[in-house]
């Protein structure tokens, strides 16, 4: 018997999904699925940009009806794809899909949003330009604009959050700040769970830290982790466990990439604008996100 999601999380990216995926994972009235970015419904687009990732996303319906297949009783069947919340037609499939579904949105500082995808890219390997080029658009390099959507337009977020709020009914889509579920994931986890109607009072696992920003500490475990074939075949032949217990003595937590207040500041100026529009239309205190 086939089991149709009924929630999607859709974004932002670096905006805590991957977090949020691993805390609904441990409750018993919830099933995700194993591979938490499917991109089913974005694999298209993500296809026709030519990507620079080059995730394996799931193309096929019949594939990702079985990432589903083992849900039994759960209240709650859905899956994470941060891509969703970009690209502008992935809100209308997914209501084709399930009108009934529920849709989670993280929102985090459009800066620091930036910076922590800018710092990912640069640590495993997919950017190797200055990131004040990139905004201003000053190289050549024929990844520029793909470069400038990652770390830019992705925290553009009006438009892309209002996509969902016109076409989905409003008490079907939730959205939360990422700062909110940094500084107290308790009482976000039980908003969360009150909006998916299951248990409010579980005892989520928040104190552990999923996807932080790291640095290897060596030279050589720099240039084998920037290898995306290298980093495949240590997850395939190393039991997670014992990944979990090398990390920590082969990175550490401090970026290599300093963003100097004058670039932050350069952000935030591409981004003001927009969030004025996010605050009118959504009616929430973001002065948190404001540089001045």
């Amino acid at each position: 018997m086939k089991k149709t999601p009924n929630l999607f999380i859709v974004g932002a990216a670096k905006a805590g999904t991957t977090s949020l995926y691993s805390y609904l994972l441990t409750h018993p009235e919830v099933f995700l699925s194993g591979k938490k970015e499917t991109n089913y419904f974005s694999h298209q687009d993500i296809l026709n940009q030519n990507l620079y990732y080059h995730t394996e996303n799931i193309s096929s319906l019949d594939n990702y009806h079985r990432l589903f297949s083992a849900a039994t009783d759960q209240r709650v069947i859905g899956e994470v794809s941060p891509s969703y919340l970009f690209y502008p037609k992935v809100a209308e499939r997914l209501y084709k899909f399930n009108p009934e579904s529920k849709i989670i949105i993280l929102l985090r500082d459009p800066v620091a949003r930036a910076i922590s995808h800018y710092s990912m890219d640069r640590r495993l390997g997919y950017v190797n330009l200055d990131l004040s080029d990139i905004i201003k658009k000053k190289n050549q390099s024929s990844k520029l604009k793909l470069y400038y959507q990652q770390y830019i337009e992705l925290g553009m977020y009006t438009k892309q959050v209002k996509s969902y709020l016109d076409i989905f009914p409003q008490e079907q889509v939730q959205i939360f700040d990422f700062d909110q579920l940094r500084q107290n994931p308790k009482v976000m986890m039980m908003q969360i769970s009150n909006f998916l109607d299951i248990d409010p009072n579980f005892d989520y696992p928040v104190d552990i830290v999923h996807n932080p920003n790291i640095s290897p500490r060596f030279s050589f475990i720099n240039f084998l982790f920037q290898q995306p074939k290298m980093r495949k075949l240590v997850k395939t032949i190393i039991n997670p466990e014992w990944i979990n217990k090398l990390k920590p003595l082969l990175f550490n937590n401090k970026l290599k990439h300093n963003i100097s207040l004058d670039l932050k500041f350069a952000l935030w100026n591409i981004f003001k604008d927009d969030v004025t529009e996010l605050k009118s239309l959504l009616n929430l205190d973001l002065s948190h996100w404001e540089m001045k």
